[in-house]
Formats: structure tokens, C-alpha cells, sequence
């Protein structure tokens, strides 16, 4: 009899890090490496798991990886590892059919994002009705079947003649990964089984984690039903809570503030959805006050942008950066960064600076360029009393030297880290 257990928890409670404890635990009851199969949805995901399984593994990565992935690295495995179909596949199946005028790109893989759900393209859509187990004959539930170019009465013909194709230069493509488990039914060959985000699950994963859990000892899956977000690729949240298994709820993030867990569960709540009362770290700023999308250039008020995975956030940051937007948060500016640029902006607008942004910008002279005398902390404990906000001439806390500067062409003129 299989022992099953689940693991619920929003972002940042933990739930990799349990699958981890567990790894731990079967190496100590006598299993080895290549008795415990790991799963994951995503490739980054992947790597975060072998990178938090290899200080107790004992063997070296490469060995590792046999058992530690995707899905379809796993099952790839267990098919024996098949030459996958390259670009010049691709090709030479445009130009030997009557399918090429048709085929807007050649791909170079199938990834499973949103772009792919509704590009229009055939290859696109050939995976779409894979990774969802929809019947070549419904292929107008493709999302993007308002794009497809292929004139209708041909598409199930492309279909059955690309995979005639694939068994006739005998390769696959990343759908046949899967597929060819499902259809020779290739049972996993470790006694157990552990998956992390569960909840972005495709039709076509489930149906071989259904069929291999009877055949393991233990089995793990972790995830979290409300983040999952890839129902235009046959994910279902119904896959986690149809699972008969002992629950684990982890009940604290680690990863978000208060103001942006209460924020989340706001948005959960007003979709109808039942949220768990989640701990989270305390802030004592106010991290979310506005959010807004429709202010033009300079945006002075506070913006809340979220990314789902940490990885994306550096894409993001580059981005934000080459336009020239001022924000902190992660990869973002410091808070006293971000307090100085707003500075320098309200001041070349002529709009009086609160104390927080003046003493930001204070910071970035040197003590004799603003006149202070003695240690800076002083001098802002001081001003801080007295301070009101108010129009900059050159008569009050900055000279007329430095609202030149601000003014400028180059407005960290003088400024001792510019």
C-alpha cells in the first residue's frame, strides 16, 4: 500500500524545503539516490532541487539528475533517450509537404508558456492538444485558433502527418517524452516519488503520476492550488484536492511581508476562493499604498508590480531600468536611492520635498558642500525638528549652488557617489 501525503502553502512557506526534510529522512531509513525520484515543473525548479538534494545524496551531479528534474527529463530517461527532432526536421517536413506556406515559425522546442497557448502556430498547437489530452478532432478548443493559418479542413491532416513524420526519421519532440509512457505504460522505477509544484500539473503529467503512484512505496507532492496558473495548458487545480492523502499545511511564509500576503488574500477572496490564514513577516513600512498603470512618466506615487518566481525579477529590474523608472523592492534601488531620485525629480518640478526625501538627498554631499558641521547624523536629528516641507529657492536647506546642480544637465554634480 502506497503512504501518500500532500503539502499546502501559499508562496514562501516552505514547501520545497519539506521535500528536502523527506529526501533527508528516506536516505536515512536505507534508500539510496536512485531509490527517490523528484519532480518539478520547471527547468530553474530543477536546478533548486538538485542544488538542495545534493549535500546528502553522496553521488556527484550528473548521477544526480537520473533521478532529480522535470518531468519530461525523467521520462525521457525512462524511454530510453530517444534523438530528440531538430531544426532541420523542422524544416524538411515544411518543404516536403504542402504544410510549409502555412507554418509561421520552426521552433526549437515546445515550452509550456502562454505565448505558445495562442501563437496560432501548428507545431504550437500540435503540443497544446498533447499536453492537454484533447483529441486531434477538437482542435478548435486551441486558444489560439483565431490565429491558425492552416486552412481548416487541413489541420487534422498536418496533425496525423507530423507525427507520421516523427516515426519515419524515428525522433521525437518534447510532447513524445510524455506520451510514450502514457502509451506503453512505463511504470517509474523507484520505490518513491516526490513532486514539487503540483499545482501546475498538465492534463498529460497527471495521467502518468496517476499511473505510477500505485506502484510506489511513498509518495509526496507539495504545491499550492492558488498559484497555479497554467490552465490554458490542461493544468487543474482539481488534480491536487482530488489526491486521498495525510495534508500538510504550512502556515507561515517567510518570503512575503504582511501588507503583500493581505494583499494576495484580498484579491483570493474577492474570486471566491477559500485562503488560509497565513503568518508573515512584519514590515514596518507600508510596502503597497496605490496601484496604478495609467500615470504617465514620472510616476511619484507607489506602483506594486509581482512576479511569480524570483528568477524573473532580474528581466524586470533591466527592464524598469532602461526606461528610466525609479523603484526599490527586489534588484530594485535602496530606499534611500529611491528616496534621492524622487528628490531630484520633485526638485527639477519644483514640488516641495518631505523629510525623508531632502535627507536622502542630503546624504549624497559631502558635509561642507551643504554646510554642516559635526557628524550628519546630528545635523538630520536637528532638521528633523524643524523641518517643514516647502518650494526650494537657494534661502532654505539647499543653496542655490545645489538647485543648480539638481537643475542641470547633470544633476549628481558634486555629489560624493553620483
Amino acid at each position: 500500500m502506497t503512504n501518500k501525503t500532500k503539502v499546502f502553502g501559499p508562496p514562501g512557506t516552505g514547501k520545497t524545503y519539506v521535500i528536502k526534510e523527506y529526501y533527508q529522512t528516506y536516505l536515512r531509513m536505507g534508500y539510496g539516490p536512485n531509490n527517490i525520484t523528484v519532480i518539478t515543473f520547471r527547468k530553474n525548479g530543477a536546478n533548486d532541487l538538485v542544488a538542495a538534494t545534493m549535500p546528502y545524496s553522496r553521488v556527484d551531479e550528473k548521477e544526480l539528475r537520473q533521478h532529480v528534474g522535470t518531468i519530461h527529463s525523467i521520462c525521457n530517461r525512462l524511454i530510453g533517450r530517444p534523438e530528440l527532432i531538430k531544426m532541420e526536421d523542422y524544416k524538411k517536413f515544411a518543404d516536403e509537404t504542402i504544410y510549409g506556406k502555412y507554418l509561421t515559425k520552426i521552433p526549437t522546442n515546445h515550452g509550456i508558456d502562454e505565448d505558445t497557448a495562442y501563437s496560432g502556430d501548428a507545431f504550437d498547437l500540435y503540443t497544446w492538444l498533447k499536453n492537454t489530452c484533447t483529441p486531434f478532432s477538437q482542435w478548435k478548443k486551441y486558444p489560439g485558433v483565431k490565429n491558425i493559418k492552416i486552412p481548416p479542413k487541413m489541420v487534422e491532416g498536418f496533425l496525423k502527418d507530423y507525427e507520421k513524420f516523427k516515426k519515419e526519421i524515428g525522433k521525437i519532440d518534447y510532447t513524445d517524452m510524455l506520451q510514450r509512457v502514457i502509451d506503453e505504460e512505463i511504470i517509474i522505477d523507484t520505490p518513491i516519488l516526490m513532486v514539487d509544484e503540483f499545482q501546475d500539473f498538465t492534463a498529460q503529467m497527471y495521467k502518468i503520476f496517476a499511473m505510477w503512484v500505485p506502484h510506489c512505496e511513498y509518495v509526496l507532492i507539495a504545491g499550492d492550488p492558488h498559484q497555479s496558473i497554467y490552465e490554458f495548458w490542461g493544468g487543474c487545480t482539481d488534480y491536487y484536492y482530488q489526491f486521498d492523502a495525510v495534508e500538510i499545511i504550512r502556515g507561515e511564509t517567510f518570503r512575503l511581508t504582511e501588507q503583500v500576503k493581505n494583499f494576495s488574500h484580498r484579491i483570493l477572496r474577492s474570486a471566491g476562493m477559500i485562503v488560509l490564514d497565513t503568518k508573515a513577516k512584519h514590515a514596518d513600512y507600508e510596502s503597497i499604498k496605490k496601484i496604478r498603470y495609467d500615470a504617465k512618466f514620472p510616476v511619484y506615487d507607489d506602483e506594486f508590480h509581482l512576479v511569480r518566481c524570483n528568477y524573473q525579477a532580474l528581466p524586470v529590474a533591466l527592464k524598469f531600468a532602461n526606461e528610466g523608472n525609479v523603484y526599490g523592492g527586489l534588484y530594485g534601488w535602496t530606499e534611500d536611492e529611491l528616496n534621492a531620485a524622487n528628490a531630484i525629480i520633485q526638485t527639477r518640478q519644483g514640488k516641495p520635498l518631505t523629510f525623508l526625501y531632502m535627507k536622502a538627498l542630503l546624504g549624497l554631499y559631502p558635509s561642507k558642500m551643504i554646510g554642516v558641521r559635526g557628524s550628519k547624523e546630528e545635523y538630520f536629528e536637528k532638521l528633523e525638528k524643524r523641518y517643514v516641507p516647502e518650494l526650494q529657492t537657494g534661502t532654505g536647506v539647499l543653496s542655490v549652488q545645489i538647485i543648480d546642480y539638481l537643475r542641470s544637465p547633470n544633476p549628481t554634480k558634486g555629489m560624493t557617489r553620483d
